[in-house]
């Protein structure tokens, strides 16, 4: 995942929104380069809610982390 967040380009105070749901590794990634983990809430089905991700796409938000609740 932190060469994932390289290649999309995630540095210094960039924003990556993630689910609320997830494992240490996600925002660990994030974190790592410099980058800011939004946390969005989590709808049933242990993925993001489009409502919650919408409110937080903010200018500096560089990526959408998802996420399969299966894996």
């Amino acid at each position: 995942m932190t060469v994932a967040m390289a290649a999309v380009g995630v540095g210094a105070e960039d924003e990556v929104i993630m689910p609320a749901y997830t494992f240490i590794a996600c925002p660990a990634a994030v974190v790592t380069p410099g980058g800011i983990p939004v946390v969005a809430e989590v709808d049933e089905s242990r993925t993001h809610n489009p409502e919650d991700v919408d409110r937080k796409i903010a200018p500096r938000t560089k990526a959408i982390m998802l996420e399969d609740p299966d894996e």
